[in-house]
């Protein structure tokens, strides 16, 4: 069989995880041969991401506060002509808002590893024995060594918050340009969701430009601007699964 990766949403999770989950897997798994099959292949791979682990266990991350940018940064890349020097700035910039926001999560309690197992081992506390199996593959509590687990959190949530970064006009199109790269850069850098603003940003500058040069798009455009919008800072993993539908999942093989 060929292997395959296979990546849940968390609404069916939550409800296997919790009174009458049995219920809910075996009738899943009933009605979803495919499904059926790749559980029981080892070689299939089962994804779950550091933002759809935050979401099914109900951690909310808290806002980076907002900081002002270098001001002597900004000047330069707003003045700056040469595509090199624009690039050197702009990394700086980024870099800037990277390390700030990797300092507010490590030394934030709301997601510190102490805290995500507290609420993964309340969460574990409601699942029946037959959808044990499936939640020790998501939530595995005794392999969330805090360092590491930590900091693959931590990063990628700097990351979404480098993505959702408004910056000031003069740069607005430098750095966009710039963080665009940041599309090929290694999956498990950073994840589907800040991917996806990625995409949203691009898209919010295209969809003004468009607009402009053609207001008959309006409607079509504004319609479907509204279906890239995210519900909240919890509506993580709608995000990933697009991203992961679309650009696959890297395996060691």
């Amino acid at each position: 069989m060929k292997p395959h990766s296979i990546a849940l949403d968390n609404n069916l999770l939550r409800g296997m995880f919790s009174r009458g989950g049995e219920r809910i897997l075996h009738s899943f798994l009933r009605t979803r041969t495919l499904f059926r099959d790749c559980f029981s292949d080892p070689n299939s791979l089962l994804v779950f991401t550091p933002f759809g682990l935050l979401e099914l266990i109900g951690l909310v991350p808290p806002a980076v506060p907002s900081a002002p940018l270098d001001n002597d940064l900004v000047r330069d890349l707003a003045r700056c002509k040469a595509d090199r020097e624009r690039a050197e700035l702009s990394y700086r910039i980024a870099d800037e808002i990277l390390n700030r926001a990797r300092e507010f999560f490590a030394n934030s309690e709301a997601v510190s590893h102490q805290a995500m197992v507290q609420l993964a081992g309340r969460q574990q506390s409601y699942v029946e024995p037959a959808c044990r199996p499936l939640f020790d593959q998501c939530l595995p509590l005794d392999k969330m060594h805090a360092h590491v687990f930590e900091k693959t959190v931590h990063e990628h949530l700097s990351w979404d918050h480098l993505f959702e970064r408004t910056f000031p006009k003069a740069i607005d199109g430098q750095m966009t340009s710039f963080l665009l790269g940041s599309m090929l850069v290694d999956g498990g850098l950073i994840s589907g969701v800040s991917r996806f603003r990625l995409a949203k940003r691009f898209w919010d500058e295209s969809h003004d430009k468009m607009l402009r040069q053609d207001p008959a798009l309006a409607a079509r455009g504004t319609s479907f601007a509204r279906s890239m919008k995210l519900k909240s800072r919890r509506d993580f993993l709608d995000c990933d699964l697009i991203h992961l539908s679309c650009f696959g999942v890297r395996r060691d093989d």
